[in-house]
């Protein structure tokens, strides 16, 4: 798995587009970057099943979304939020 890879296909399927991409930066973690979505570390392939944590940690925004990484016992996946206020109530984190 990919981050990119995930991005791209949970924006499409919500009809989004990516307008900014921040990462935080390997060489200077309490210097978070923007980027573009083909950047190197954003397309680096781990594993998203329980154990470590091996995603980037990123926040993308979109035009109607916010999408951010979420983890439950090392487990990875994609979320996101709506943008702005609107009449959406989320469920937590890996709940149904």
């Amino acid at each position: 798995m990919n981050w990119r890879r995930e991005l791209e296909a949970m924006m499409a399927s919500l009809e989004d587009e990516l307008e900014v991409l921040v990462i935080k930066s390997e060489a200077r973690p309490m210097a978070p970057m923007a980027v573009p979505i083909d950047y190197p570390v954003f397309d680096r392939e781990f594993d998203a099943g329980y154990g470590c944590s091996e995603g980037c940690s990123f926040t993308a925004w979109g035009g109607k979304y916010v999408y951010f990484p979420a983890v439950y016992d090392g487990a990875e996946w994609l979320e996101c939020v709506p943008r702005n206020p609107c009449l959406v109530a989320t469920t937590h984190i890996g709940g149904q």
